[in-house]
């Protein structure tokens, strides 16, 4: 019986198709594909593939993920962690004795301890508001070993008395270093002020 199929006959031996495109044959013999496990195998591949590109993707974003959370945590220490640029306070007082025959541009000279340890002259101009119960003053202080200057502005008030030994009605304030040259161009400082007598007796600190 003539076996028509294309599909058959395409895999029978050519010796047994006819020269019509029928073939004959008493046996005939059906080969098997070259890879009959070609479909199954071509799946395994792809989905070993897949795996693999998985598998490198979680591989890659390992380094990713590690940088994320030192940086975190990094940015949490830094934050609880004291800045190493802070400056430190250091105790000092200034003061300053200045002949008034010459207010409201004065001279004298100073000393100081503790965080500076200069002397020197000194000048103080007094700007005093309409009724003298307050003040703002500038302080010059000129070290003598030429070491450069320093400027203090200092807000003063007459209205309140101070403690036993100042007389009474004695003035107080405050003051802060405002400028300086040399040596003392970037000295920040304030603290507190008394003036009992000429004197002008600032405490407080410098900051290193």
């Amino acid at each position: 019986m003539p076996i028509t199929s294309p599909d058959v006959s395409t895999y029978l031996s050519a010796e047994l198709r006819s020269s019509w495109g029928c073939t004959f044959a008493e046996t005939p013999r059906l080969t098997r594909s070259p890879d009959p496990t070609g479909n199954l195998n071509a799946a395994l591949t792809m989905r070993k593939t897949n795996m693999k590109k998985t598998n490198m993707k979680k591989t890659t974003n390992l380094p990713l993920i590690a940088a994320i959370a030192l940086g975190v945590i990094a940015f949490f220490t830094m934050g609880s962690a004291p800045s190493a640029s802070a400056s430190t306070p250091i105790l000092v007082t200034i003061t300053a004795a200045y002949d008034f025959s010459t207010f409201p541009n004065v001279t004298g000279t100073f000393t100081t301890t503790g965080a500076l340890t200069i002397s020197g002259a000194s000048t103080m101009h007094v700007d005093p508001n309409f009724n003298g119960i307050r003040a703002h003053c500038v302080v010059t202080l000129i070290p003598s070993d030429g070491s450069g200057t320093i400027i203090i502005d200092q807000q003063c008030q007459f209205a309140t008395s101070m403690p036993a030994p100042y007389p009474t009605g004695q003035g107080k304030g405050r003051w802060e270093i405002v400028s300086g040259t040399g040596a003392y161009a970037n000295l920040n400082g304030n603290g507190s002020l008394t003036m009992p007598g000429n004197e002008e007796a600032m405490t407080g600190v410098i900051y290193h």
